[in-house]
Parts: structure tokens; sequence; C-alpha cells
């Protein structure tokens, strides 16, 4: 089950290169999505749930980040399917077998 993610990033004082740095965030989110796939990670988790929270605090920490606006989280349980246009706080995996995934790219804009 997908899960991608919109938002709007400022960047702190003396960051030209936006381009790169905008994909540094990309990498990031999709590390703390799915960190089984770094070496000497741990397993996959079914099942569990993802706090939009959480991801802000992730990008926000970002040495580069000065702060994030217009942040969206949203779930695409079925493969098949279309990405649910609802944005949510949290979402959970909808069976105990599933496995909650980064989309393979997310939307990240500029303030």
């Amino acid at each position: 089950e997908e899960i991608h993610v919109s938002m709007e990033v400022a960047f702190r004082e003396g960051v030209s290169d936006t381009a790169y740095y905008r994909q540094q965030i990309e990498a990031a989110l999709i590390d703390h999505l799915t960190p089984w796939q770094q070496n000497n990670a741990g397993g996959v988790e079914f099942g569990g749930r993802i706090f939009k929270s959480t991801l802000i605090d992730h990008v926000e920490e970002l040495d580069y980040v000065d702060f994030l606006e217009n942040v969206k989280m949203f779930h695409r349980p079925d493969l098949d399917g279309p990405v649910s246009p609802v944005d949510l706080e949290i979402i959970r995996a909808t069976t105990a077998r599933s496995v909650l995934v980064s989309a393979r790219s997310h939307a990240i804009g500029l303030v």
C-alpha cells in the first residue's frame, strides 16, 4: 500500500541548488517510509501506520530545511487503483498482512 506525499519547502539561507536538495528530501522520505531497503536495516513491517507529523518532523530536521507548508499525505491501498484524494493525518494498513511503502516519487515544491 503506497504512501504519497506532497509538500512545499523553504530552504535555509545559503542553499542555492534547490533541485539537488529537493531530490535529497525525496530520498529522505523514501528511506524513512521504506527503511528495510537500506543496508543492514530491519525486516519489513506488516500492518502498521504512518503519522503525517512524524514525516514533517523527519524532513524539518534536515540541516538544509527551514520550514514546510502545505504538507499532504495520501494513501493508495490498491496498487491497481487510484491514489485517494483525501489528505490524511494517519495512514493505517488496511490488513494485518499489508505493508505500507513509499511511492516511487513525491511532489516537493518550493515555498
